[in-house]
Formats: structure tokens, C-alpha cells, sequence
């Protein structure tokens, strides 16, 4: 199944992909009415419409379903209603077969929002620009993780600590570096020592400890 984002429809998936899709038997709905029944997001119908689904794949001779689904009509207001959503289904489709695929586009993503969905998620893959990171399974809240946490952020300097505050609020480099008056190279300097201080490969993954330090 393909729960496609806004900006794609059966018209526009093109007639060979629609053909390929239908011959290897994808099912494709449109998201935004897919997910939105009423006002506002509900998550008990979307969870009993995959338990549904599953059973009739696995009734017609399917080893199991896949699906993926795509967040660009989620709203803010419905985040946290989603999220819950999210994790259900996660308890719901536990151990059974099926492969769900979420995909989050950054720009409609705060970065406390980033961390919640990683935290919900048991992988975790982040795209930027041509580079594919996979993120490492969220800490667990025992005091030994926190103080990890907290060690590794007290780490960053002062101007560590600024530059990262602007990625975590979603600003470019540019806009970083005009902020705090520094070139772009010494931004991305920053961004390096960053990483290296904080024991990670992807700044999704120090936007996330720095979320997780915040708690």
C-alpha cells in the first residue's frame, strides 16, 4: 500500500509507475484523505484499517503487507494525536507481518518534533542533501543515558551551544551565521567539532540528544 503525499496522485504517479504499482498488486490512496476522516486526525480507525488489511493480504495468499505513508498534510495541532497513533500501531503490529514506512519531510518538522519521531520509530533514516544517515535507536530514560546526555552536551562550548541552538530551531547556515555574526565556514567548523564532541555522525542525531538533555 502507498498512502501518497499531497503533491502525488493516481494522474500524476504517471501511467507506467500506476501500472507497475498495480500489476505487483499496490494498493495507492490518496493521504490526506486517507488520514483525515473528520476535522481533526483519529488514530483508531487508521489502526483497525491496517489490522484489517493485513488479515485480507494474508487471506489472499500474501506472505504479509507493506506500506508506507507520507506526513506532508499533518498539522501541528494533530501531532500529538498522531504520535499516539504511531505508537499504538507500533504495539498493534508488533511481531506480525507487516512493514510500515513513515516518512517526515524536515521542512513541516520542528526539532523537538524530530525527536519524538525517532523516539517512536525503531529505525530511523535522515536525509541531507545527497547523504543517507541512519539514526541509532533512541536512549532509554535510565539515569545512567541521562548522565551520558548531559555529560556529552555540558561538553560543547558556548558558541557549540549557539550554533546548535539555531539547528535545532530549524535554521539554515546562513542564517546562523548572520545571527551570530561568524562566516558560514565557521559555522560548519562548529557543526563538525559538534559531532565529534558529542559522539555522533548526524546532526539529527544532536538535535536529538540535545532534546533529550533538555528533559
Amino acid at each position: 500500500m502507498w498512502v501518497m503525499p499531497d503533491h502525488v496522485d493516481e494522474h500524476t504517479a504517471g501511467s507506467t509507475a500506476r501500472k507497475t504499482l498495480t500489476e505487483s498488486g499496490t494498493e495507492l490512496y490518496a493521504g490526506r484523505e486517507f488520514y483525515l476522516k473528520g476535522a481533526s486526525f483519529e488514530g483508531g480507525p487508521i489502526v483497525r484499517f491496517w489490522n484489517e488489511k493485513l488479515h485480507q493480504a494474508i487471506a489472499t495468499s500474501h506472505s504479509g503487507l507493506c506500506a508506507t505513508g507520507d506526513t506532508g498534510w499533518l498539522e501541528q495541532r494533530d501531532w500529538h494525536a498522531f504520535l499516539e497513533y504511531e505508537n499504538e500501531l507500533n504495539r498493534v503490529i508488533a511481531d506480525r507481518r507487516i512493514a510500515v514506512l513513515c516518512t517526515y519531510p524536515f521542512s513541516a518538522c520542528k526539532a523537538g518534533d524530530m525527536f519524538d519521531v525517532i523516539r517512536a520509530h525503531q529505525v530511523a533514516l535522515a536525509k541531507r542533501q545527497t547523504d543517507w544517515a541512519i539514526i541509532k535507536a533512541p536512549l532509554t530514560d535510565s539515569n545512567a543515558d541521562a548522565l551520558d546526555v548531559a555529560s556529552r552536551v555540558g561538553s560543547l562550548s558556548q558558541r557549540e551551544r549557539e550554533v546548535l541552538t539555531g539547528v535545532v530551531g530549524g535554521l539554515p547556515g546562513k542564517q546562523i551565521a548572520f545571527n551570530l555574526g561568524i562566516s558560514i565556514r565557521t559555522v560548519e567548523v562548529h557543526r563538525t567539532r559538534i559531532l565529534r564532541r558529542l559522539g555522533v555522525h548526524t546532526m539529527a542525531e544532536a538535535v536529538r540528544l540535545w532534546t533529550l538533555a533538555q528533559h
